[in-house]
């Protein structure tokens, strides 16, 4: 890689990558990330300078301003509406609504003051009211101009329009001013109340100061509903989902999610292609948004739905390790010591099924020795998947001295069996091992990318469904919940404990033991002899 400034060039996808540390102190504010990532894509080094120093003073800003130190700001972002059909109503239902108040205001006036008083707006209502009709007859533009102006001026926008469009804007808005000015004078004469004439909030212009919610806040609502069901937020997956919503955020600005439209989703899908994610991850970030946004907005929910991208929903998934490729594996991992814990790991995933970071996180106080082997036992204390993976798991180590010695040197020493697993920001173990042994897997066993080293659960499946062990046995071993009424509610997985798996343990021993180093790759050459 080639290092100047902020930008990286990364040669294996021919690419540029903006790239900025975080200070510590103030790593708290954005999510106790270290490092600042994007992809420029494949744009020529000017332009991905441009665009590093660019991206360079926007970030240092936001550090500044994340210190506390107050930044001049160069320019006030103005918000730029298309003055569009719907947006023409908006803005007439928004200019009514100022009108509303305003009259809602003069009338609490009126009523502290005498009867010619009153008289007099009523007059100047019925004035108004005729002039407004003439304006609407002759088709005059000067006053939708003006009242335009007046609402860019108080609410901070500016309306993008073509010819045409001021034009039809015009007609709109003389026809709300008759409109307005007729119930105006209704009311003055009390022949309707006041509240009859209110304007919907949804109807004003799609600013979130109007009504709505802005997509930022999102995974907020997302965490209240869960809270008020007594459900626990899982910090990674919060911080994911804020991510999704702060990106939807970027493009959407102060306009409500109510008002989301198909070029907005287009957009935010461009945005993850050019962070590189692949179709398949879109589709998954676009469905976390769908769940968002669905109890904010079902029509904003179904515009994403109808965005999603074309894909194969029935995706790749895990495969098994076959005899040959997971013996290859363990050959390599004991004789080349990737890592010195690293042999007796796999052992211990053949050994239970267990998932990577459910290993990782295991202490001698979790291992008890009975008469037939050893029951590992999984808390919850630990940080695992979900309720169904707390479970107690017998093993046999028979035929595997070496994990044997291991083990009882562990219960002897207590601690933690891998003293050198480190759990992530969210409390999730397992990253540097995942990534260590999987790059083992492809550069020395196999390039096949749906074989990675949580593949041993499924090799795991496969040997306990060819030894016809009981499918409910299968699914507690690994930690899956109840499928039907009768157990979840009468006879639930929880209960069954190390004695009812028993018959797991000699199926997975045999497993670990015809895939020992060496053992399969000599038999198969003893059959092509």
């Amino acid at each position: 890689m080639r290092h100047t400034s902020y930008i990286t060039h990364e040669k294996k996808r021919s690419r540029y990558v903006f790239q900025i540390r975080i200070p510590a102190e103030v790593r708290s504010r954005f999510g106790n990330r270290t490092l600042i990532r994007i992809a420029l894509g494949r744009v020529s080094a000017g332009e991905a300078q441009r665009q590093g120093a660019a991206l360079a003073e926007e970030w240092q800003a936001k550090f500044q301003k994340a210190r506390g130190i107050r930044i001049p700001v160069r320019q006030l972002e103005i918000i730029t509406l298309k003055l569009d059909t719907d947006t023409q109503g908006r803005a007439a239902a928004t200019w009514r609504a100022a009108r509303i108040s305003q009259l809602e205001e003069r009338i609490g006036e009126l009523r502290q003051l005498s009867e010619a008083e009153w008289e007099a707006e009523l007059l100047a209502a019925r004035n108004a009211f005729g002039l407004a009709k003439r304006a609407c007859s002759r088709g005059s533009s000067s006053d939708a101009e003006q009242a335009l102006d007046e609402l860019s001026e108080r609410f901070g926008v500016r309306f993008k329009a073509q010819v045409h469009e001021i034009a039809e804007w015009a007609e709109v808005f003389a026809a709300e001013s008759v409109r307005f000015s007729g119930e105006r004078m209704a009311v003055l004469e009390g022949e309707m109340p006041l509240n009859a004439i209110q304007v919907a909030p949804e109807s004003l212009l799609p600013l979130v100061r109007f009504f709505g919610t802005r997509a930022r806040e999102l995974e907020q609502h997302r965490v209240m509903r869960l809270g008020s069901i007594g459900k626990l937020v899982r910090p990674k997956t919060h911080a994911k989902f804020v991510r999704i919503a702060s990106q939807l955020d970027e493009i959407i600005g102060e306009r409500p999610v109510e008002c989301l439209k198909p070029q907005d989703v287009s957009q935010l899908l461009e945005l993850w292609r050019k962070d590189g994610n692949a179709t398949t991850t879109i589709v998954d970030k676009l469905s976390i948004l769908v769940g968002l946004l669905q109890p904010i907005s079902p029509a904003a929910a179904a515009i994403c739905k109808k965005e999603r991208p074309a894909t194969n929903l029935n995706r790749a998934r895990r495969h098994p390790l076959s005899p040959e490729q997971l013996a290859s594996f363990r050959q390599y991992v004991e004789t080349h010591k990737t890592h010195p814990n690293d042999a007796r790991l796999l052992e211990l995933m053949l050994l239970t099924g267990a998932r990577l970071g459910e290993v990782l996180q295991l202490a001698a106080s979790d291992i008890r020795r009975t008469d037939k082997g050893y029951v590992v036992s999984l808390w919850e204390e630990s940080a695992l998947k979900t309720l169904a993976s707390v479970r107690d798991l017998p093993i046999q180590v028979e035929g595997m001295p070496e994990l044997k010695d291991w083990l009882e040197g562990r219960l002897e020493a207590q601690g933690p069996l891998f003293p050198d697993a480190r759990a992530d920001r969210h409390g999730h173990f397992g990253n540097a091992e995942s990534k260590r042994l999987n790059k083992t897997l492809r550069k020395n066993v196999t390039a096949n990318r749906r074989v990675v080293l949580q593949s041993t659960r499924n090799t795991v499946g496969r040997a306990l469904r060819r030894a016809d062990v009981d499918p409910r046995v299968r699914r507690r071993y690994l930690g899956h919940v109840d499928l039907d009424i009768h157990d979840r509610h009468y006879d639930p997985a929880e209960l069954l404990g190390a004695d009812d798996l028993m018959a797991v343990a000699p199926v997975l021993n045999q497993l670990a033991l015809s895939t020992r180093p060496g053992r399969v790759l000599a038999e198969a050459r003893a059959r092509m002899c």
